[in-house]
């Protein structure tokens, strides 16, 4: 993985690891680019508007020119009335250093031949701005806007606070989402497929059903879930392991209702090669489930540290 970090400093850029986020301020502009690695791009954004409104259309002209011009490290250049965008790919070594250093050195010769002047990138103003964290976001913004943002976080804070977690309710939504992953299980078995997507679909759908219905999660809630998802994937297996069994047993001439089949489950598995192709079958649903709560968890914790996140950086 790229250390953007040591990328942004070598070039005299800030680094917020939360948001993949570097932000300097350069003769007053507000300079901040957003690294997207999902989508392999990554956004410079200055927040600037040239001081005679006239010369907004001349600025977009240059821009998309200069995007014209460096096609191989620039995807898009415009300019949205707020601040200055242009959009780069992450190349296969994940170097930004190139791209940023030429957004910023044309930025800054537009900025020049326009007389640009800083610009709230949230309301629009030629003031001075700063730049400030917002959530999953770094915005440059004006004191005004920092203000609503912190007004508006700290309600959100009071909501949260006066949230409690409905475990019965959220104990449904985990019920429904693992339902889910055991009935994908199901089906993709009875096709003669192995499917992955089920134990993705369990360890994920399972917490964030919890989340959706219970209002609010935690510690407790995720392990309530990653159980409950848990305990229907197997449930899923062990009926599609029956499905499998009954129409084998269908195949030799053998009449057996379902829950007799079943019931045979146990059995079967003392043959050696029974139970080496029934693991092998369920083994990897299981690995998908766990890299799934795992990375759900992870990812909800980040979102807990973003949440309600809004200070000044700059």
């Amino acid at each position: 993985m790229a250390n953007y970090e040591s990328q942004f400093s070598g070039i005299g850029f800030s680094y917020d690891s939360l948001t993949a986020t570097g932000y300097n301020k350069i003769n007053g502009i507000s300079f901040i680019v957003h690294i997207e690695p999902s989508s392999k791009d990554y956004t410079i954004y200055a927040a600037c508007r040239p001081y005679d409104q006239n010369n907004d259309s001349a600025l977009s002209a240059d821009l998309q020119k200069f995007a014209s011009e460096r096609q191989k490290i620039v995807k898009n250049a415009f300019f949205n009335g707020k601040q200055i965008i242009i959009c780069c790919p992450l190349n296969f070594t994940a170097n930004i250093v190139q791209g940023v250093n030429e957004a910023v050195t044309s930025i800054m010769n537009l900025a020049g031949i326009y007389q640009c002047v800083p610009c709230c990138s949230v309301c629009g103003r030629t003031i001075e701005t700063d730049i400030y964290t917002a959530e999953n976001s770094v915005i440059a913004m004006c004191t005004d806007c920092f203000s609503s943002y912190q007004h508006k976080m700290f309600n959100n804070m009071q909501t949260d606070a006066q949230t409690i977690t409905n475990y019965p309710m959220g104990t449904i939504g985990a019920l429904l989402g693992g339902l889910a992953g055991a009935v994908i299980w199901v089906l993709a078995s009875m096709m003669g497929r192995i499917s992955m997507l089920a134990g993705l679909v369990s360890g994920f759908a399972g917490i964030y059903g919890f989340k959706m219905l219970g209002k609010k999660l935690s510690a407790s809630g995720i392990a309530i879930a990653a159980i409950i998802s848990l305990c229907l994937l197997l449930a899923g297996m062990y009926i599609a392991t029956g499905i499998d069994l009954f129409n084998t047993f269908k195949d030799y001439g053998y009449e057996l209702s379902f829950s007799e089949t079943l019931e045979c489950i146990p059995y079967a598995l003392e043959d050696e090669d029974y139970r080496g192709a029934f693991i092998y079958n369920n083994i990897w649903g299981l690995i998908a489930y766990t890299f799934s709560v795992i990375l759900t968890a992870v990812q909800l914790n980040k979102e807990k540290q973003i949440k309600n996140r809004v200070f000044k950086l700059m």
